[in-house]
């Protein structure tokens, strides 16, 4: 309710992983800039957008960019802000609204490889990962070689199944230092 602005993204990758974004590329938290940041845990993102614009709060959407329920993401969101505009009075103008999609048929994970690429970092990560439950020097030597061998498809699967891929944040501000798109 007291934001300055929100940004709303998909899911549980995001929620953890566009704090540590937000961190490294302002060099403050999200929330002391009064920025709200915001996962809809799916692609209805209509009640959030009209809520915070009723409240005179700028919105911002980072859409994946994927299939879903064989409707596109892109579609659907399209259509429900597109609803929100003919259903509201709501003031859904470029000064108060922003949507952005991610690459084409990217969902945030393949647009972390694909985008980003940051293979080295992510391979670190699933080796940090891979220490609790086996810590043997041979066993992490092994893991690091199966990661590396993966093709970048694979690669991301393995993010997707991994979901919440909460240690990659360890490895954020080396990663962060790529060119990202």
């Amino acid at each position: 309710m007291f934001a300055k602005a929100l940004i709303l993204f998909e899911g549980q990758t995001e929620d953890q992983v566009v704090p540590a974004f937000f961190e490294r590329w302002f060099n403050a938290t999200a929330f002391s800039k009064g920025v709200n940041l915001t996962a809809v845990n799916g692609r209805n993102y209509a009640p959030y957008v009209k809520l915070a614009l009723s409240l005179g709060i700028p919105v911002a959407i980072v859409s994946d960019n994927d299939s879903a329920d064989e409707q596109s993401t892109k579609e659907k969101v399209d259509a429900q802000v597109a609803k929100t505009r003919s259903e509201t009075s709501l003031e859904i103008t470029d000064d108060w609204f922003f949507l952005e999609y991610l690459s084409d048929s990217n969902d945030f994970e393949a647009e972390i490889v694909k985008a980003c690429a940051p293979k080295d970092e992510i391979v670190d990560a699933f080796v940090e990962i891979a220490k609790g439950v086996n810590a043997h020097p041979g066993h992490l030597t092994n893991k690091r070689k199966e990661l590396e061998a993966l093709s970048e498809d694979r690669l991301i699967e393995k993010m997707r199944n991994a979901k919440t891929f909460m240690i990659f944040c360890v490895y954020l501000p080396r990663s962060m230092k790529l060119a990202c798109g």
